[in-house]
């Protein structure tokens, strides 16, 4: 078999390891892919260039293409690859629509009685400050994709005020208002194969994973925790995301409300709207004191959750990744089955971000990691010589640390990640409290 990965950070450099894992894979290539990929595995794209992203996968006769940035999915890559005749792991633009476009998931929700944070959607700064002042709401949300940095959670309503102002000035449409949850966050990743009616699904105990015969249309991946923050304590601006713990364990009560409340009425719901959701659908959720409420919806896989989990899974991930491209797949299918470890990611970033970063500086000490640890690339690219720098905007590197508890796997990642900093210039920076405390 021959696989297709659409995508350069480093959640599609798990991915792409992950499947070259797998024994019926023969070949995995990755466009652009990044660094951390051998250049014989890449492939030189322009990934706003539909026609060349279908026309590579045609040239390079792939079996399965696996659609990593929220951009192409709704860009139309997935409906392109299946017109011309390619299995496409990636829901269509429709459906993806559940991501880029934050007024029609919270309509959504209202529409099918999915938990979530009251809220009112503003089409002008003069709307957005009326209900602010008269609801108390204290979170700001741009509608439309915004790579994980278009949600501002204020302290003062003047502060509240001048956010939602902002995001209109920079070109939104309409900004949805919601009121904060409060409570524990937690990443929860699905395959799901179309199907709405039932869900296969992991009961998570704090010493065991005990399979629970939920359904058919659903695969629950490890849980994690995402840390969105750019400071430690949960301080700084929201970013696309700073580390990740996994798995969390939660109890049955618990997963069986996310699965019936939450993820099998959107199923249903998007399938009754003729379109049915393929892929990887990924679901922030909070754990509130009156049972889970749903943050938000991405239509992809997460990152950096995506680098934690992956090495949870002991399953060749691929046969789950060709089942879910075919309504009922998944009922096909054995367990998953899921190692007894644990995993943290902690993510270095250019000193400026999430705004201006700085480019171009050597990186130093990637190649000399333990080998508990995984270094996924996104912003990298190697010059003359062969020496690896700096080359993006965004994140630059995931450590993942793995190890039997959280503090082994937490001081694995921790370690890799400080060394690699203080031996790049001081160029690059990081959280260090990524699952501290967590046992």
């Amino acid at each position: 078999m021959r696989v297709l990965v659409y995508g350069g950070g480093a959640r599609e450099h798990a991915l792409w390891e992950k499947i070259h894992e797998s024994p019926l894979v023969g070949s995995v290539i990755c466009a652009p892919g990044n660094a951390g990929i051998r250049a014989e595995h890449r492939r030189a794209v322009r990934l706003d260039d539909m026609a060349g992203l279908v026309r590579l996968a045609k040239d390079e006769r792939i079996d399965l293409a696996v659609i990593g940035p929220d951009a192409l999915l709704q860009a139309g890559l997935a409906d392109r690859l299946r017109e011309a005749g390619i299995l496409a792991f990636g829901p269509s633009a429709q459906a993806a629509r559940i991501e880029w476009s934050k007024v029609f998931t919270k309509l959504r929700c209202r529409e099918w009685g999915i938990p979530t944070a009251d809220f009112e959607i503003a089409t002008t700064p003069n709307d957005a400050a009326y209900i602010i002042k008269y609801r108390g709401f204290r979170v700001v949300k741009a509608d439309g994709l915004c790579r994980g940095k278009g949600v501002i959670v204020a302290d003062t309503e003047d502060e509240t005020i001048a956010a939602a102002r902002a995001l209109f000035e920079n070109g939104a449409g309409k900004v949805v208002l919601e009121d904060c949850l409060v409570g524990h966050e937690l990443s929860v990743i699905v395959l799901t194969d179309g199907g709405s009616s039932q869900a296969t699904a992991f009961g998570f105990s704090k010493t065991e994973y005990r399979q629970e015969n939920l359904g058919k249309h659903i695969v629950f991946l490890p849980f994690t925790r995402d840390h969105k923050r750019l400071l430690d304590g949960d301080k700084g601006p929201n970013t696309g995301g700073m580390g990740a713990y996994g798995p969390v364990h939660i109890d049955e009560a618990t997963l069986n409300r996310i699965k019936d409340e939450i993820l099998v009425p959107t199923l249903r719901g998007m399938a009754a709207r003729g379109t049915p959701f393929r892929g990887a659908l990924y679901a922030g959720i909070m754990l509130t004191r009156e049972g889970p409420k749903l943050i938000e919806y991405n239509a992809r896989w997460g990152d950096p959750e995506t680098q934690t989990l992956l090495p949870l899974i002991e399953s060749d991930i691929v046969p789950y990744l060709w089942a879910a491209c075919e309504k009922g797949g998944l009922a096909k299918m054995p367990p998953l089955k899921v190692k007894p470890c644990c995993t943290v990611s902690t993510v270095l970033v250019p000193r400026g971000y999430p705004g201006e970063c700085e480019t171009g500086f050597p990186i130093i000490g990637v190649g000399e990691s333990d080998p508990h640890v995984r270094i996924h690339h996104a912003g990298t690219e190697r010059i003359a010589g062969g020496m690896l720098v700096a080359s993006g905007h965004g994140r630059t590197l995931c450590v993942t640390g793995l190890g039997d508890t959280f503090p082994e796997a937490r001081k694995r990642s921790l370690d890799v990640a400080i060394a690699i900093a203080r031996r790049s210039c001081g160029m690059l920076s990081h959280r260090t409290d990524i699952a501290e405390g967590v046992e």
